[in-house]
C-alpha cells in the first residue's frame, strides 16, 4: 500500500517547529498562573543556568534510570520537590535531580495529574 505524502501544512510545521498559536496560548497561561509565570521566571535566569550546568557535571547520568540499572546521560535538571509545591527551593541544588527526557516527562506528567486530582 503506498504511503500518502505530507501536506504542504505539513511540511510547514514541521519545519517551523511547534505553531505560533501554540506558543501563545502557553504565553497567557503562565501570565493567569502566578505559579506558572515565576516558574519561567525561574528558568530564564542566568542563576538557574549556572545551577542546571553545575548539576549536570556533578551528576552526568539519570539519576531514576539509574535506580532500576540502566545508563542513560542526564538531560534535564528537575526540581525534587517542584515550584509550584516548593519556590522557596528554586535555586536549593540540595532539590535539584539529573533526569533523561523520558523520566523528566513522566515525572511532570504524574505531578500535573496529582495537581489536577487524576490518578493513574
Amino acid at each position: 500500500m503506498p504511503i500518502r505524502p505530507p501536506t504542504h501544512a505539513q511540511l510547514l510545521r514541521r519545519a517551523r517547529g511547534r505553531r505560533q498559536g501554540d506558543r501563545d496560548y502557553d504565553q497567557r497561561r503562565r501570565e493567569r498562573d502566578p505559579a506558572l509565570a515565576f516558574a519561567a521566571r525561574v528558568y530564564r535566569s542566568k542563576r538557574w543556568q549556572n545551577l542546571r550546568a553545575l548539576q549536570l557535571r556533578r551528576e552526568p547520568l539519570c539519576e531514576d534510570c539509574r535506580r532500576h540499572g540502566v545508563v542513560e546521560p542526564a538531560t534535564e535538571v528537575d526540581h525534587v520537590l517542584g515550584l509550584v509545591l516548593r519556590p522557596d527551593l528554586a535555586y536549593d541544588l540540595a532539590n535539584t535531580q539529573s533526569l533523561c527526557d523520558p523520566c523528566h516527562a513522566r515525572k511532570s506528567a504524574a505531578e500535573r495529574r496529582a495537581r489536577r486530582g487524576i490518578r493513574r
